[in-house]
């Protein structure tokens, strides 16, 4: 256990709980939960890339950046924590309307809270991932053990992603929104289809490092292609939807239009007879 970054960590946390108390009432609180929350999701993708990189590369000692691979999971758990601590001292935007149990990850009684649970589960996901990725929790565990309870990083990945695209105030309503969106959707499909083709590749067993990455190659181009195609049909059925309501709306307006015409005319009708009767009558 390296408890020169344990203690440091520990500090810096201490503080920043003090620091979130003091302004819990004020739009700085606000941002820093915001801040917090996209930097974990982009430390997380990215550990998630490395990883799977990593295992992909047939001589692994040649994959390089993979000695970030361990840091960024340690300095991912602390931007967690200081994403979850951020918002439950929030007294400033949504965070004003929680109670603190709500924040534990188990509160499921509408669509909102559940995708906020799903952030708080991921959180404790990860968590486990990092309390055992030390070298005495490997040889504890066993490497069996140990690769079975990695694999939770994945279901964090997918429930981080969904809690943020789905929450997230900046990916989703911030002049910045269109620029995250595509970011972290990109970055959770290579992350898709890079673990889609650690698969494949497990299966057929290829040696050959070009092979292997002509073929994740293939597969990355396939997903994302293939996900732009259904976006962009679901994009033109939504402007088709659209304008089929607009001409519906056009026709009604028209239908209503013709029938106070009729109704106006009929008026004038009864008029011209009401005038019609008085000059006889005279």
């Amino acid at each position: 256990m390296n408890w020169k970054i344990i203690i440091p960590t520990i500090i810096s946390l201490i503080l920043y709980i003090f620091l979130s108390s003091s302004v819990r009432n004020t739009e700085l609180i606000w941002v820093l939960t915001r801040f917090f929350g996209i930097l974990s999701l982009t430390v997380l993708m990215i550990v998630v890339i490395l990883g799977e990189l990593r295992m992909l590369t047939v001589i692994k000692a040649d994959f390089v950046l993979f000695r970030f691979h361990k840091p960024l999971g340690i300095f991912l758990i602390f931007l967690v924590i200081a994403h979850f601590i951020s918002a439950v001292f929030d007294k400033f935007m949504w965070g004003k309307t929680l109670l603190f149990h709500q924040f534990l990850g188990f509160s499921f009684s509408d669509k909102w809270l559940v995708l906020l649970s799903l952030g708080t589960l991921a959180f404790y996901l990860l968590f486990i991932v990092g309390a055992t990725s030390s070298q005495p929790a490997m040889q504890f565990l066993r490497f069996k053990r140990w690769k079975m309870i990695h694999l939770l990083s994945y279901l964090a990945y997918l429930m981080a992603y969904i809690h943020s695209v789905n929450l997230g105030t900046d990916i989703k309503h911030s002049i910045l929104s269109p620029f995250l969106s595509i970011f972290f959707t990109l970055g959770f499909l290579v992350a898709t289809a890079l673990f889609l083709s650690r698969m494949l590749q497990a299966r057929i067993k290829q040696d050959d490092q070009a092979s292997v990455v002509l073929a994740t190659i293939i597969i990355v181009i396939l997903i994302i292609g293939t996900v732009g195609v259904g976006i962009a049909v679901l994009k033109n059925y939504d402007y088709s939807s659209n304008q089929q309501k607009r001409l519906d709306n056009i026709e009604e307006d028209i239908s209503y239009v013709e029938s106070q015409v009729e109704l106006q005319k009929q008026k004038n009708d009864l008029l011209l007879n009401q005038l019609g009767v008085l000059e006889n009558e005279e």
